[in-house]
Order: structure tokens, then C-alpha cells, then sequence
């Protein structure tokens, strides 16, 4: 299972939870698994932009380490209430279910791409000349 479905997985089961506590619990549960990912967020940069759409901000020095990132997102929703919490899930469900349209999208020209090399590639060994 890949990191966008499980988050997928997660933000459905969340939906059901109407206990503050519990909803809390699953929405680190969310973040850590959305913020360590390197599937979803290739560098750290893509974080502080996704932290800046929902108005979290950190010096510069915490976007070079993603533990450092965690950690401070952890202490930032304990003192969270459960609106702001449901705002930040929401964002999230935006990255979770979106992003497959894009992902596919991508797969799709990078597979075009790929067969273009591949025929060039092919042609070049093809009419090469020979060294000797």
C-alpha cells in the first residue's frame, strides 16, 4: 500500500470520529504520515508551502530536517481545537484526492517521453557506426 492510500484509508476512517480526543490521536496519525512522506512531498520545500496554506510557519532552519518539522507540528496540534484540526484534515483530504488525478496525468507523459527515448535510443543503435 502506498503512502497516498493510506492516507486515503485514514481521512475516510476519520470522518466517522466525533470524540475530540480520539479525533486528535487520528490526526497525527495523518500528518506524520503525510509529512514523512517522500512520495507525497519529494522535498521539504514542498512542506513549508503546504504549512503556509494553512497558516503554520517555521523558521527556515526547521525545513531542513523533517524530524524537526514533526516535532513542531506535534506541539502545534496539541493546542489545536477541533475546527482547526477538521481545517487542516481538509487540506489534506485536497492533497489525498486530488493528487491522483495529477499523479496520473504525470505517469501518463512520462511514459510518452520514455517511449520517445526509447525509439531515438533505438534508431541511434540502429545506424551506428561501427568503431574498427
Amino acid at each position: 500500500m502506498t503512502d497516498l492510500e493510506l492516507l486515503r484509508v485514514l481521512l475516510v476512517n476519520t470522518k466517522s470520529i466525533r470524540d475530540e480526543h480520539t479525533y486528535r490521536a487520528h490526526t497525527y496519525g495523518i500528518i506524520m504520515t503525510l509529512l514523512l512522506s517522500k512520495e507525497i512531498f519529494r522535498n521539504n520545500k514542498d512542506i513549508q508551502s503546504f504549512l503556509e496554506e494553512n497558516h503554520i510557519s517555521f523558521k527556515p532552519y526547521v525545513f531542513h530536517s523533517r524530524t524537526q518539522v514533526v516535532g513542531r507540528i506535534c506541539r502545534i496540534i496539541e493546542s489545536f481545537d477541533i475546527n482547526k484540526l477538521k481545517q487542516i484534515n481538509n487540506s489534506i483530504n485536497k492533497i489525498a484526492f486530488s493528487s491522483n488525478e495529477t499523479q496520473s496525468k504525470k505517469d501518463h507523459s512520462n511514459k510518452k517521453l520514455k517511449n520517445d527515448e526509447n525509439y531515438f535510443d533505438s534508431l541511434l543503435d540502429q545506424f551506428e557506426r561501427n568503431k574498427s
